[in-house]
């Protein structure tokens, strides 16, 4: 005994008797493919400096599941008598380097007498059953073996991977050499419990931050109090591996930004020849109704690029666009591309299908990019492409949003089924704080392929379980390839298609809320702005009438076509149905807004576009929502009218819009003001006249002669005066008759339309205590609650007010709360609610962390917290046996509350 104790000391003064030097490590692996994933790896030992040797793997599919440490053995062979070199045997794809060679060895000089050292992780696998034999640990130390990345000196590593001749699992086979306490001594094996050198990111991402140390970021792993050098993910944490690579090993520097954006760049401009340039097939993709899709086509013509390299193919699924999509394919063939092909709506091909066939037209042609763009996508920057090649990336997209939104064209992260989620630093891309080239796991509607990638990998857009998108995402990453999003240009911007409504006239003209960014590029007069600067001069052709350049010449036309579609004409009666009063007392041929339901877009539009001119010329009015009863299109003709009386406006001013032109379109007309006695004849077409209304600006609207003139007529009224403190300009509607509801004994159910009111519905699940008195219906009570995700960890006071919460639409009195399409709550029901459910679980998360305050909680989610006349929680509801839910799941999502509700129920205009 004493004689084998001494052979065991000798043999560790034997391997300890000198310092480890970082010329005594060297990296093993073995690869097959050098994927983005491959690339990576290698990039990491370069930045810290590391030796290394890569071992070919033949691409031939094997059925020797024992293939790795063949080759292993047959290239350590020559390291066998090395008792001093320290190999590091790791895979080549799933890894990445965090430290330098001598951080690692210094921490494998801790763990001596260790000779070999393999990485840890928190699950015991293949064989669970095998944990009742692993050796106790203390609570924040790794329990169990992980057999992908191990360490130690040579001779001991060649003679343990030669113990046995055919080695099918090695995840297995190392962990019996482990568990047998024999082998485990003979070798001195450990197993890096404290994650010092390997840190397995499976199921473990939670552990970790990233702190910074001087101008580099590390990673720190919170549970064991270690700075691991060797971040390795398989599984679930193969998407936080590629997370943490934007910004470990030197990607990311805290003071400069984004390192890796900067390497293995190109300049394709240094390409003198024209001719020569990389040859861009262009897919566009149209698969639903888009609006502002001439733009889309217009931006991509304007693409700074060699027309003679680029080839376009068009895939158009929607019928309503295809007159447009052939305009420009003329356009198209008409310019020097190289080629254009089109695939239209008669063609029996899905969006999945299309796109797989734009994939493979550029394999057939060897085509050195391919650059897909769907509808959606609006293209600002013409340099878009030629930034993109330069990135030089297997695939890289240009980061779009929806203007004013966080909606993006990638998503930080995604669920273990496959859909989005969040990620930590996914804000601070879409708001410019972190800017650069980003790794990330889903991209979709713009991105540039590496067409040479495309040479030995084909992505698949084709599953009938899920989209296009999610698929080729999902096959790329499976790969081992990566995509990547930079937001180091404004490259452009998304369209929002959800709400395009094909069935109006000109549909785009109501795209104002959704789109406003477009709307207003196509819709603004090209000179409206010029009116906003600071010295510009306003025209007065009479005192205190106001003439500006409003809108443009396309929205005139639009709009007239909308009104002639229409063609419901009031004729110009004194007796007019459609006002409170039935009554009219200077009448015009005209068409409200409201009957073409462009009423909320028209107050948007005096608020965003008109108010701004206002202010400027009216100094000190301010009325904020301008305020706009009565909207209308007049139209003036000389066989039925055409002319107006003189009388004075019931407004504070007045808005005339020319929709067309005099002495093109008609002539005649005019505006006459009677006290100034001025005239305003050759109006111009879009162009507004603005004037104080009631009491100074008396004015008569000469006779048309022949044609016909039409005219946006608006009268903007303060509706602060006339009413008691009790009824302020916030707590009610923008429009008259609304406000009269306070007073109004009926009480309509305001949610859905004051049509509605409220009455007995026998069998109301979840929202029972409105079953004698209530504004909903069992059906839509049943929709509403179906849509929503699940709440977990909640009390029952908790439940309670959130399923309190989620009736409102049922609430008799909403009249006095639903106001503007939100709800009034009351400020001491979102704090209650806040304190009983801030540990309760939504998506992963606390509520108590996915928001600060009660206050917070309501207002992201669309709610206007007010301390009176407002959305009370009421207890009492609660107190009987058959009010209480502690059986049921309630469900809720944060995110979505108000647009589910929205989509699930028709809302009425309250203007």
């Amino acid at each position: 005994m004493l004689k084998l104790l001494i052979i065991i000391l000798l043999i560790s003064f034997n391997y300890s008797i000198q310092a480890l030097s970082k010329d005594d490590l060297l990296v093993v692996a073995v690869a097959t493919n050098k994927t983005d994933e491959y690339q990576r790896f290698i990039r990491s030992l370069n930045v810290y400096g590391f030796k290394y040797e890569i071992y070919n793997r033949d691409q031939t599919p094997s059925t020797d599941d024992g293939q790795w440490m063949k080759i292993l053995r047959e290239n350590l062979v020559r390291y066998k008598d090395d008792k001093t070199k320290v190999l590091l045997v790791t895979d080549a794809y799933n890894a990445i380097f965090s430290q330098g060679s001598q951080f690692v060895l210094d921490k494998f000089e801790v763990l001596k007498p260790a000779r070999i050292v393999f990485g840890a992780e928190d699950v015991c696998w293949p064989n669970e059953q095998l944990k009742y034999d692993y050796p106790l640990v203390a609570g924040n130390e790794k329990r169990f073996l992980n057999a992908d990345s191990f360490m130690g000196y040579a001779s001991d590593i060649y003679e343990m991977i030669s113990s046995q001749d055919e080695i099918k699992d090695e995840q297995l086979f190392f962990t019996k050499l482990f568990l047998d306490e024999t082998t485990r001594n003979k070798w001195s094996i450990v197993i890096d419990k404290g994650a010092e050198i390997f840190m397995n990111l499976n199921d473990a991402i939670d552990e970790l931050e990233l702190p910074v140390n001087g101008d580099e970021v590390y990673v720190h792993n919170t549970w064991t109090n270690s700075t691991p050098t060797v971040i390795q993910g398989y599984g679930s944490g193969k998407k936080s591996l590629n997370y943490l690579s934007n910004y470990i090993a030197r990607t990311w520097s805290p003071t400069t930004g984004c390192l890796q954006s900067k390497e293995n760049v190109v300049d394709v401009t240094q390409i003198d020849d024209l001719t020569k340039w990389p040859m861009v097939y262009i897919a566009l993709f149209i698969e639903y109704p888009t609006p502002f899709l001439r733009e889309y086509f217009e931006k991509i013509m304007k693409i700074t690029y060699p027309k003679q390299r680029m080839g376009v193919l068009i895939h158009n699924h929607v019928e309503y666009h295809k007159n447009i999509t052939e305009q420009y394919l003329k356009k198209f063939k008409q310019d020097e591309y190289k080629f254009v092909k089109y695939l239209n709506v008669n063609d029996d091909m899905t969006e999945g299908e299309a796109r797989q066939q734009a994939i493979h037209e550029c394999q057939e042609d060897k085509c050195d990019y391919l650059f897909v763009i769907d509808s959606i996508v609006h293209i600002d920057h013409p340099d878009t492409l030629i930034a993109l090649i330069n990135i030089n990336r297997t695939v890289v997209a240009p980061m779009l949003l929806r203007p004013g939104q966080t909606w993006s064209n990638f998503w930080g992260d995604y669920s273990d089924e496959g859909f989005y989620l969040r990620s930590p630093d996914y804000m601070d891309f879409v708001n410019y704080n972190k800017m650069g080239l980003f790794n990330v796991p889903h991209i979709a509607h713009a991105y540039l392929i590496n067409g040479t990638f495309l040479q030995h990998f084909t992505p698949k857009y084709i599953d009938s379980s899920i989209d296009p998108d999610v698929k080729v995402c999902q096959s790329i990453r499976d790969a081992g390839y990566f995509m990547f999003i930079n937001n180091e240009m404004n490259y452009g911007h998304l369209i929002d298609p959800e709400n395009f409504n094909i069935s109006l006239t000109q549909p785009e003209l109501y795209e104002i809320f959704n789109n406003v960014k477009d709307w207003k590029a196509r819709y603004l007069h090209p000179d409206y702005q010029k009116s906003l600067e600071p010295n510009a001069t306003i025209e007065q052709p009479c005192t205190d009438v106001y003439w500006f350049p409003f809108l443009s010449e396309e929205f005139t036309e639009s709009f007239i076509n909308i009104m002639e579609t229409y063609n419901i004409w009031s004729g110009a009666l004194h007796q007019d149905v459609r006002l409170a009063g039935g009554y009219e007392n200077v009448p015009t041929d005209d068409i409200h807004m409201t009957q073409v339901d462009f009423q909320e877009h028209w107050l948007f539009i005096l608020r965003d576009i008109v108010q701004p001119i206002q202010q400027k010329v009216f100094t000190g009015y301010f009325s904020d929502p301008p305020k706009a009863v009565l909207n209308f299109v007049v139209r003036y003709m000389p066989d039925r009218q055409k002319s107006l009386r003189a009388h004075h406006d019931a407004s504070t001013y007045t808005i005339n819009l020319a929709l067309n032109d005099v002495g093109k379109d008609y002539e005649g007309g005019g505006c006459r003001f009677v006290r100034q006695n001025c005239s305003v004849l050759s109006t111009r077409r879009g162009w507004a006249l603005m004037q104080p209304g009631r009491l100074t600006h008396l004015y008569e609207v000469l006779p048309v002669t022949k044609g016909t003139r039409y005219i946006m007529h608006t009268n903007s009224i303060d509706l602060n005066t006339g009413f008691t403190d009790a009824l302020t300009l916030e707590e009610y509607e923008d429009d008259v008759e609304l406000i009269k509801l306070r007073f109004d004994s009926t009480r309509p159910c305001r949610f859905f339309s004051d049509d509605r009111y409220p009455k007995v519905e026998e069998g109301l699940a979840n929202c029972s205590w409105y079953e004698k008195d209530a504004c909903c219906k069992r059906t839509e009570v049943a929709s509403v609650f179906e849509s929503m995700y699940t709440l977990h960890q909640a009390s029952t006071q908790c439940r309670n007010m959130m399923n309190y919460l989620m009736c409102f639409f049922c609430a008799p009195d909403q009249y006095l709360w639903y106001i503007k399409k939100r709800v009034k709550i009351c400020e001491t029901f979102c704090n209650e609610f806040y304190q009983h459910c801030k540990t309760a679980e939504f998506s992963g998360n606390t509520i108590g962390t996915l928001y600060k305050s009660g206050l917070q909680f309501c207002e992201a989610n669309n709610f206007n917290v007010v301390t009176n006349d407002c959305f009370a929680f009421d207890a009492s509801v609660f107190s009987s046996a058959s009010y209480l839910f502690q059986s049921t799941i309630f469900i809720f999502n944060l995110v979505k509350l108000c647009l589910v509700i929205i989509f699930v129920f028709t809302v009425v205009n309250y203007f």
